[in-house]
């Protein structure tokens, strides 16, 4: 070997040594190029384990704080169900302005309608109608229809409460919803399928053969549905009763990698603001249930996509409620949580 030879071995060992001992300063090996980094230990939010990019995530904005009890001004909470029929909080709530918003009292047998200093301004009395009243809808500001998840029946009411209409054999329904013709649609697990019946009770249809869609209605007519796998989701519309109507208007994706896999385990189209913009959160977690993002995106009606937020949730409270979260009509993101002594009412928001 001549000494050029020499002289460029020597110079490949040092350049080796040295790319060596950078890489291992810096805890890799120069094997792992095409590997995630570390992703660290999750940080804890709201009793929920969160990966650690989550940190600047949304938090959520509150609205309305009203005191547990029996009064008026109050809402049933847990010390006051006896018979233990809800979660320990009201059901469910509906924004109906930016400052106002009705709020399913089922403990103490009342829809109440709260203004931003968090008093009751209205209420709908809902004795006559059973003992567990566990969602509700509203058409109009003057049609209310009420389903007691006892008794399977759904009681169609006027602005005064003064029931018009009782509707049987929904004994296993999940939540309800008016069109925008007045219709009730309503997810009943027992049909396979979306319900759709009149004020009366007469059967218009069933949005049947799709497990993933919502009861939520697109301003084209047809109902939303989000389907997910792995790392990608998909919005599309269901136009008719018949499953084969479908169109896909929207995808999404989780483009980053991770040492663990991960990928869409939740997801639901939470609702529609009064321009017609539908809003989807999808939930990206590892076999650990830690959460990689929850992201609420706001789309079109046709499904181009106008904005997102990545938020801190509140702990689910119960899995039986109607719905996680209410879309206002200004596009606020509302939810509920409570604390021992009051319910509460949030919001985020795309900005």
């Amino acid at each position: 070997m001549n000494i050029k030879n020499i002289v460029l071995l020597i110079v490949v060992v040092v350049l080796a040594s040295a790319v060596w001992l950078f890489m291992s300063q810096r805890g890799a090996s120069v094997f792992d190029a095409d590997k995630p980094a570390d992703d660290g230990k999750p940080i804890m939010i709201n009793n929920l384990k969160y990966h650690k990019n989550m940190a600047a995530a949304q938090m959520p904005s509150l609205l309305y704080e009203i005191p547990f009890g029996n009064e008026k001004d109050e809402v049933g909470g847990f010390l006051q169900d006896l018979e233990r029929y809800t979660e320990g909080m009201p059901w469910t709530f509906r924004p109906v302005s930016e400052d106002k918003v009705w709020v399913l009292d089922s403990v103490n047998k009342r829809l109440k309608l709260f203004g931003k200093d968090n008093k009751v301004e209205n209420q709908i009395v809902l004795a006559e109608m059973g003992l567990n009243i566990m969602d509700f809808a509203v058409y109009n500001n003057d049609t209310f229809a009420f389903f007691n998840n006892v008794s399977g029946e759904i009681f169609v009411t006027d602005k005064n409460g003064e029931i018009k209409n009782v509707l049987k054999g929904f004994v296993t329904a999940t939540s309800m919803e008016f069109n925008s013709k007045g219709e009730l649609l309503v997810a009943l697990p027992v049909a396979k399928g979306k319900v759709c019946v009149d004020q009366v009770g007469q059967l218009r249809g069933i949005y049947a053969g799709n497990q993933t869609l919502s009861i939520i209605e697109s301003t084209a007519g047809g109902l939303y549905g989000l389907q997910f796998a792995d790392k990608k989701a998909e919005l599309f519309i269901q136009k008719d009763y018949n499953a084969t109507s479908t169109v896909k208007i929207a995808e999404f994706e989780y483009e980053l990698i991770h040492s663990k896999d991960v990928w869409f385990s939740g997801g639901e189209v939470y609702g529609c603001d009064e321009k017609g913009n539908v809003y989807v959160g999808l939930v990206v977690c590892d076999i650990d249930g830690i959460i990689y993002r929850e992201r609420i995106y706001k789309c079109t009606p046709e499904g181009k996509k106008l904005g997102s937020v990545d938020i801190i949730s509140s702990p689910v409270l119960s899995p039986a409620a109607p719905r996680k979260r209410v879309i206002a009509s200004n596009g606020q993101i509302l939810t509920a949580n409570y604390s021992e002594d009051l319910y509460m009412i949030s919001y985020h928001e795309i900005k």
